[in-house]
């Protein structure tokens, strides 16, 4: 994996310094995110990792350099945060040096005047030379709810509490929403930055919302625990999601997350679709499972979020093992119709005799489906998508898999997903995403994306990594770019300046 990141972040820098990202098939360059070098920034720690001191020595005279401000241009909030903002401050927890703090900081404060909203949910995007926010009135989920996890560790190492505030003030309203939902528990897609609430009845955990519902957990643990209001949702979104978005596929019994729709007050209706975004999800149910005590999550949650863990995430791998060319497709769609509610079927099958052995498993994660390699039709989803975009999600799940459960089955699984990875994506100017995954050749797509190198190297090589894990999960959390921050505890002070504690009367 360090060769590999090294051809990837090599071709890059060849190619398309300073800018975002490189084309890999035109040999081109790109800024598609704000160009300031996403690239670079995105993989810092990645190198740190690995032991790449020219790669980072040269990496800090960048982002020393760096002027965001230097142009007036609308920057878009949520993959700003995530990829520059988290990006700043991993590196700058990894080596100290205060110019990644700094450099946050600037940032942080070109993004505050997007909380400036009549709900104080933020806008779509900011500007760097100030002023009020720009575009849209209504965002997604996704877009809302991921900033606490960065702009609270950045409070944290400041003191500075307009960064906390503006975070947690989402947060609050995600919780002031959470009973009055179609589906109690989740959020629709979307959300009306007006009123600051959601403003209809589709229910995903998907792209539009995926790491809002990560950050909740993932806040709890960053800031030591001291935010018991997040538990609270946090296991009131899973128990909802293992209620309503998880179903086993008709034939083969395989459990996948979906998103559902609510009409006219009826009963959630599943499409099928299983996105690879989506793949995220087991991880996180392994994550929780591992890392809370037996007062934050009863035994019985816990081995309901074990199991839905492990039979999602091999249902993901699957995606990659079936195809044809070993690579996830983008999403899938299973036979919606058919399948049934997995809580209905869990629920059944805890009644039963079977379910009283000692390490029983329920249906989808007990016996799991053999792959099908040759033929189409007998999978349950008939319909796939032609690409695979170098995402990290699968490897996330399956890292998270064997991190917390030390089962060798998932390194070779995910040993099986990076052979296909090189092979099939790798060319002479880094990777490339790659196209056609039902046709006989693939065909590489003009694109390698800068979560290639930020995330989905590094969730392999941690994977394979022989020495004693350097992040272990009870001393970091990741962002959801996967860059790697430190668990604090809240000093008393704190705990008054930034209002926690406060939420309790709100």
């Amino acid at each position: 994996m360090k060769t590999a990141f090294k051809h990837a972040y090599g071709a890059y820098s060849r190619l398309a310094w300073g800018y975002d990202e490189s084309l890999p098939i035109s040999k081109g360059k790109k800024n598609n995110f704000n160009g300031w070098g996403v690239s670079i920034i995105d993989s810092i720690d990645t190198m740190v990792l690995m032991g790449l001191n020219d790669e980072y020595n040269k990496a800090v005279e960048f982002a020393a350099a760096l002027n965001i401000t230097a142009n007036s241009q609308d920057v878009h909030f949520f993959e700003t945060v995530i990829r520059y903002l988290g990006g700043h401050l991993a590196a700058y927890h990894l080596k100290n040096d205060p110019i990644f703090l700094r450099q946050a900081e600037i940032l942080a404060n070109v993004l505050l005047p997007i909380f400036d909203t009549p709900s104080g949910l933020p806008g779509y995007a900011a500007n760097t030379r100030g002023g009020r926010p720009a575009g849209r009135t209504s965002m997604y989920l996704a877009e809302v709810g991921s900033c606490q996890v960065e702009f609270k560790y950045l409070a944290h190492l400041t003191g500075d509490a307009r960064y906390w505030k503006a975070a947690d003030k989402v947060t609050q309203l995600m919780k002031k929403a959470q009973p009055n939902s179609a589906i109690k528990g989740l959020w629709g897609t979307n959300w009306d930055i007006n009123n600051g609430e959601p403003s209809q009845n589709q229910f995903t955990i998907g792209a539009l919302s995926d790491s809002a519902y990560e950050y909740l957990l993932k806040q709890y643990l960053l800031s030591g625990r001291t935010e018991k209001y997040l538990l609270d949702m946090y296991i009131k979104a899973t128990d909802a999601m293992i209620e309503n978005t998880l179903y086993l596929s008709p034939t083969r019994q395989m459990l996948y997350v979906t998103d559902v729709n609510v009409w006219n007050g009826g009963t959630p209706t599943p499409s099928g679709k299983l996105e690879h975004l989506s793949c995220f999800l087991p991880g996180l149910f392994a994550l929780g499972a591992d890392q809370l005590s037996a007062e934050e999550l009863d035994e019985a949650r816990r081995k309901r979020h074990r199991w839905a863990a492990e039979g999602l995430a091999y249902t993901c791998y699957a995606m990659y093992a079936e195809n044809k060319h070993g690579l996830g497709p983008e999403d899938v769609t299973f036979k919606a119709s058919d399948s049934r509610n997995w809580s209905k079927v869990l629920k059944e099958w805890e009644q039963t005799s079977a379910a009283k052995q000692s390490g029983a498993k329920p249906p989808g994660v007990g016996i799991l489906a053999p792959l099908i390699k040759d033929s189409t039709k007998d999978r349950d989803y008939p319909s796939a998508s032609q690409d695979y975009l170098l995402r990290p999600e699968t490897i996330e799940s399956v890292y998270l898999l064997y991190r917390t459960t030390k089962d060798q089955v998932w390194r070779e699984r995910g040993w099986e997903m990076w052979q296909a990875v090189l092979r099939e994506t790798r060319v002479e100017n880094g990777f490339a995403s790659a196209g056609n995954l039902q046709g006989g050749n693939i065909i590489h797509k003009d694109d390698q994306p800068s979560y290639f190198l930020a995330e989905t190297l590094k969730y392999y090589y941690l994977l394979f990594y022989s020495s004693p894990n350097p992040w272990p999960l009870d001393k970091y959390v990741f962002n959801t770019e996967a860059h790697p921050l430190p668990v604090y505890q809240l000093r008393p002070w704190e705990k008054v300046k930034f209002g926690v504690g406060v939420e309790a009367s709100k």
